[in-house]
């Protein structure tokens, strides 16, 4: 993965409120259509099905998280924005 890339500051937290541990991400923005977004970055042990990801003042949760080639070593997330 190019490091340049990633570009984008998230903070995460689970789906009550708590910050994950580390609770920041560097990811980058690959896609958006209204309401949905596909996100990738590095491995974080942290993410699963009931993080959120906060990004640019929007709130998204997390829908599919792929390990790709299963290395632990980069993360792609498809994620739908939280209307609250």
């Amino acid at each position: 993965m190019n490091s340049g890339m990633l570009r984008h500051h998230v903070t995460l937290d689970n789906g009550a409120g708590t910050p994950l541990s580390p609770p920041d991400w560097w990811c980058a923005h690959l896609s958006e259509t209204p309401g949905e977004a596909t996100l990738i970055g590095r491995y974080h042990p942290g993410i699963a099905t009931d993080t959120r990801v906060h990004l640019k003042g929007k709130t998204y949760h997390v829908d599919a998280v792929i390990n790709r080639e299963e290395r632990d070593a980069e993360l792609v997330l498809s994620v739908t924005e939280v209307f609250d």
